[in-house]
């Protein structure tokens, strides 16, 4: 119904083959957009380098006029991994210890302070080895019993590393998201046709 109103009102509108966040990152990537408007922290792991969240500051929140009063934060991609001390591998890493879209859980008992410990240490060999892995199950297991091994001998924390994790299938889905192609993202509607269009009102 919703892409039926849009259609209706000449809206170009765009359906993602896959997590939305990963095709609006890779819209940003190829050039098409200038940001991603999201308030989903996996748009910065799917590689986008500007993000737009809707924001409200805690004295906006008791305003008796909430709607008028609207802020926009700015989060810069290269930022928030200095910050973070974090590669876009590390940030990888990260998602997959604490869990996201794909596996919520994450490594069981790993919490957040944990997890970011492990992706820098060593300047972020571990996060990097993920990263060049290749996508199967077999080629995980040295990975995760390095990871093991962390844990149990530089790390504080003692976090168990069950076999098998991460499954190959999530770290595909995280590490080489399904978008569409860029050939198929330069012939969006709203490039080919233009954007203001008139409204089809007999059909609406």
């Amino acid at each position: 119904m919703l892409i039926q109103l849009l259609d209706r009102l000449r809206i170009p509108h765009h359906r993602a083959p896959a997590e939305a966040e990963a095709e609006c990152a890779r819209l940003e990537m190829v050039g098409i957009v200038d940001a991603v408007w999201s308030d989903d922290a996996d748009a910065l792991m799917f590689g986008a380098r500007t993000i737009l969240r809707d924001h409200r500051p805690a004295d906006a929140k008791k305003s008796d006029n909430k709607k008028d009063i609207k802020y926009v934060e700015v989060f810069r991609a290269e930022a928030v991994q200095e910050r973070l001390g974090l590669s876009q591998a590390g940030i990888l890493m990260f998602v997959l210890l604490v869990g996201g879209d794909y596996d919520q859980q994450g490594l069981q008992g790993c919490g957040q302070v944990a997890a970011l410990e492990a992706c820098r240490h060593n300047a972020g060999e571990l996060a990097e080895r993920l990263w060049n892995s290749p996508i199967r199950q077999r080629d995980l297991y040295d990975w995760s019993s390095s990871l093991g091994a962390y844990f149990r001998e530089v790390s504080t924390r003692r976090v168990a590393v069950p076999i098998g994790f991460p499954r190959d299938l999530v770290f595909k889905n995280y590490r080489n998201p399904k978008v569409s192609s860029d050939a198929e993202l330069h012939d969006l509607n709203g490039l080919r046709r233009g954007w203001d269009l008139a409204i089809d009102e007999p059909k609406l």
